[in-house]
């Protein structure tokens, strides 16, 4: 746990803290290494001697950029560097074979790397809240992705390869400028959660209603005026978060 006096480091100090904890780590053979919250601007390169390491915590500093001695790490299943000031993510990361669990919410990042899509372990990916315009054909590459978190980007359409990746049971689409869900939305038989508040949707698909897994459909600060009747046969839905106006069911057919 952080120290008070740790959030206050230098960007030297913080940076000759994280090599000690580094070299402690070595020492002891550790699978897990902390360094959040140290106002670390950068990732010491030493960080490639912890070959052991399954578990790496850099959340809530200020890094800039990941080191290539990431690629080091090749026992690495979880990685967090939310909140930190990175704009692009390297190449690096692809030789890191059984990452399961990515998050990289909070930064700076416009484009998703084709390096990401090599990580065919992956399960859990977060990219919320960067400044992310398109989710790439090849991320479909991730086949056993199972949570992804794209909420508060710059998404302006459905990505048509999510409807690819039929392992996922979390998507978080919420606070982008999407206008449609596609119909192939019901390939995705895994579904429990979707997240897709805050968008500029004018209706919900009734092939929603196919899903036969969803548990929460949050459709809030959109502009839906009415839902298919149908979503009354998902037997497992619990959870329909909506605008606060009074919605109609709409009749239709699946």
């Amino acid at each position: 746990m952080m120290k008070p006096d740790e959030a206050y480091l230098t960007p030297d100090e913080a940076y000759r803290e994280a090599e000690r904890r580094i070299e402690v780590a070595r020492e002891n053979q550790a699978t897990e290494l902390d360094l959040s919250m140290i106002n670390l601007t950068e990732v010491p390169g030493s960080i490639a001697q912890l070959s052991q390491l399954q578990k790496l915590d850099l959340f809530d500093n200020k890094i800039s950029q990941l080191p290539a001695a990431i690629a080091k790490l090749s026992h690495l299943e979880a990685l967090t560097v939310s909140s930190n000031q990175i704009a692009e993510i390297p190449d690096a990361i692809a030789q890191i074979p059984q990452l399961l669990y990515l998050s990289l919410n909070h930064n700076c990042i416009e484009k998703i790397s084709p390096a990401i899509a090599r990580l065919s372990q992956l399960k859990y990916l977060d990219l919320s809240y960067n400044e992310i315009v398109d989710f790439p054909n090849f991320m479909a590459n991730l086949s056993k992705i199972q949570n992804l978190f794209l909420d508060g980007n710059q998404i302006a359409s459905f990505p048509d390869c999510i409807t690819e990746l039929s392992n996922l049971e979390v998507l978080n689409l919420s606070f982008n400028s999407i206008e449609e869900i596609p119909v192939t939305i019901s390939k995705l038989t895994q579904l429990s959660y979707l997240l897709i508040a805050g968008n500029d949707l004018q209706e919900i698909p009734v092939e929603i209603a196919g899903l036969p897994n969803l548990k929460q459909l949050d459709i809030f600060y959109n502009n839906i005026t009415e839902v298919p009747d149908q979503l009354n046969q998902c037997q497992k839905l619990m959870i329909i978060n909506v605008n606060r106006r009074k919605l109609k069911m709409r009749n239709a057919k699946i």
